[in-house]
């Protein structure tokens, strides 16, 4: 029998069907920890933004102009960003 994961009680984190808005490499400091690197990126979101990155296939009707840090943690290995947090 297969494991419904969407609706397990044990499921962690949020799930997205796209990919989120990728790094802007310009503001983003990294730090080395062992098996993963901690990168704090000041980050800016507009709808200009959003539509960009989606080529405006994602129309929320919310009115977009959001900035602060936000802190990656990324695998060593293959830079992968596995964790992403806004702080607020």
């Amino acid at each position: 029998m297969a494991i419904d994961r969407q609706n397990s009680p044990y499921r962690r984190g949020i799930r997205f069907d796209r990919m989120p808005i990728p790094m802007v490499a310009e503001h983003c400091i990294a730090v080395d920890a062992g098996a993963v690197q901690l990168v704090v990126e000041s980050r800016r979101l507009t709808n200009a933004i959003i539509e960009a990155t989606y080529d405006g296939a994602v129309h929320g009707g919310v009115e977009f102009d959001d900035h602060g840090a936000t802190l990656h943690v990324c695998d060593t290995a293959d830079g992968r960003a596995h964790r992403r947090d806004r702080g607020r």
